[in-house]
């Protein structure tokens, strides 16, 4: 592989079926090392099995592709990589708020109208992928033609260099065992300067995944993890952020 960039796939899998179909048979994942830890049984969480990986068979200079047993890549990653700052944590799909003008009219009395100017906070999503089964998929995100900045990628996959790993010692919390670990780490590196950031890769997320009862407690932990930090996700905007913190003070606002 003289002249490309090492790349190593690592996925807990627990549909050995698709995750044959999607990665282990992918040309485009030709060159590529595939690391691939069956949960079918022990159902070990993910950031254990991660850190698995991290602390005992990552190469000293490789990215590294943590995913989804049903994510798909639709390219080659390598000439992408090679292009790729060594120094961010990327994936192909984002979250991060902007700001836009808002107007309002409000009457006082019944004489007057007074106009007044805001702004309202919303996410915007930033890397564009498919998502769903091919003959029913549809397209998620922002297309970009440049890395962008962002709060936090989704954990359908997140790509990150052995060598920052090794430098910041950075690793996944088991706290979060199979909800937010990928949003965590991002959290966690950005207390070092470490920024994330979408990419644009031609691939597909089969599963648009859900918010159940345990991802919120585990975004209620999160929370309060890093309680001066605001940020969003892209199962948990902005509405949601301020709710959830409201609940940490005020149980009256707690989610139902």
């Amino acid at each position: 592989m003289k002249g490309k960039e090492q790349i190593y796939l690592i996925s807990v899998v627990t549909n050995l079926v698709q995750y044959e179909a999607l990665i282990e048979n992918n040309p485009f994942l030709r060159g590529c090392t595939l690391i691939k830890y069956e949960n079918t049984r022990a159902n070990i969480p993910i950031p254990v099995h991660f850190n698995h990986f991290l602390e005992n068979k990552m190469p000293k200079d490789a990215w590294l592709v943590l995913c989804h047993q049903d994510f798909e890549f639709l390219e080659s990653p390598q000439a992408l990589f090679a292009q790729l700052d060594k120094n961010v944590i990327y994936g192909p799909i984002g979250v991060q708020t902007t700001t836009r003008k808002t107007w309002s009219i409000k009457f006082g009395g019944k004489s007057f109208i007074k106009t007044h100017r805001g702004k309202d906070i919303y996410p915007l999503f930033y890397g564009q992928i498919k998502q769903g089964v091919p003959e029913k998929e549809k397209l998620i995100g922002r297309k970009i033609t440049r890395p962008h900045l962002v709060d936090t990628v989704d954990a359908c996959c997140q790509i990150v260099h052995s060598s920052l790993i090794r430098k910041y010692n950075l690793r996944f919390d088991p706290a979060f065992d199979f909800h937010l670990y990928c949003e965590d780490f991002s959290l966690a590196a950005r207390q070092y300067g470490i920024s994330t950031y979408a990419v644009q890769i031609n691939c597909r997320h089969i599963s648009p995944g859900h918010a159940n009862r345990l991802f919120w407690d585990k975004y209620t932990i999160l929370l309060k993890k890093y309680p001066k930090e605001f940020f969003v996700t892209t199962c948990a905007g902005v509405k949601q952020y301020i709710h959830q913190s409201l609940a940490l003070r005020w149980p009256l606002f707690s989610q139902k």
